[in-house]
This record gives C-alpha cells, sequence and structure tokens, in this order.
C-alpha cells in the first residue's frame, strides 16, 4: 500500500497526463476508497473519538483536512467530472470543515470558484460550512470568549 501523502505525490506528478488518462483515472478511483474508508470507520466510532483518531490517521500519513482542499485544488482543473473521486472527497470535507486553516479555505475557494468547478453532492452546503467554521474560526471564536470574560473581570 501507498501512504496518502506519497499518493498525493503522485498524482500530482501524473496530472500532466490529462484528465482521461487510465493512470489518473485509477488513481482518483483509489482515492474515492480512501475517502469513503476513512469516512466509514470515524463513523464507527463516537464523536468524541473521531478527532484523537484523525491525529492519530494523520501521523501515519493520511490526509489532513488542509492536505484534502490542496489535492481538491490540483485536481479541479484536470478531472472535474470523475464523479465518484468528487463525491468521496466532499463527504469526507463535511466531516472535518473545522480543521480547515486559512490556507485549507484559500486553496477551497481556487478549486471552487465563486461555487464553480467540480460538482458533487451537497457541494454549496459543505463549502459554505468549510468557509464558516474552517479557517481558524473556532479558536477564533473561543478566543474572543476569553478576552470577553478578561473585560467582564
Amino acid at each position: 500500500d501507498i501512504q496518502p501523502s506519497q499518493m498525493m505525490l503522485l498524482m500530482q506528478g501524473l496530472l500532466p497526463l490529462g484528465g482521461e488518462h487510465p493512470a489518473l483515472q485509477k488513481m482518483a478511483d483509489n482515492w474515492a476508497a480512501s475517502f469513503y474508508e476513512a469516512t466509514r470507520m470515524e463513523g464507527l466510532l463516537g464523536p468524541d473519538q473521531i478527532e484523537s483518531r484523525r491525529k492519530d490517521l494523520e501521523a501515519k500519513g493520511q490526509l489532513s483536512a488542509d492536505q484534502l482542499s490542496k489535492l481538491a485544488q490540483m485536481v479541479a482543473p484536470v478531472m472535474p467530472k470523475h464523479q465518484s473521486f468528487w463525491n468521496a472527497l466532499g463527504k469526507r470535507l463535511r466531516e472535518m470543515p473545522e480543521e480547515l486553516t486559512d490556507v485549507g479555505i484559500a486553496n477551497l475557494k481556487s478549486a471552487f470558484p465563486d461555487g464553480a468547478g467540480p460538482d458533487f453532492e451537497k457541494k454549496e452546503k459543505i463549502l459554505k460550512k468549510a468557509y464558516k467554521e474552517g479557517g481558524g474560526a473556532k479558536e477564533k471564536k473561543d478566543g474572543d470568549k476569553e478576552k470577553e470574560k478578561d473585560r467582564d473581570r
């Protein structure tokens, strides 16, 4: 098995061959299966265990939310019609919008400018949630709450 980080580099190297190339089609199919499996495994865990599971998987080479967004940015212009890839990636992003940093949000905005780009299930809702909750939004909100508490003291 190839580690996801190595698979990403391989995909990047194959993209110049064009989206219809059999090697790229196979890679996109493998990504889709990988995303569905990761989402399925997290679904078996309780919500309180998902974050620690993701950290463990990322330590073992699984893609982070920002890396997923980078993959979307790279693949969007070359393979916009590979539906199983985009549906699986969308489902994966739906599970982790709050983990996107500002860089991840910028990657998504580049891959899907003004909502354009490849389609996938619930795309508009997923992107809206990512833009709202990603980019450190949770930490910013928590930081604002702490500042308010400090002011009240």
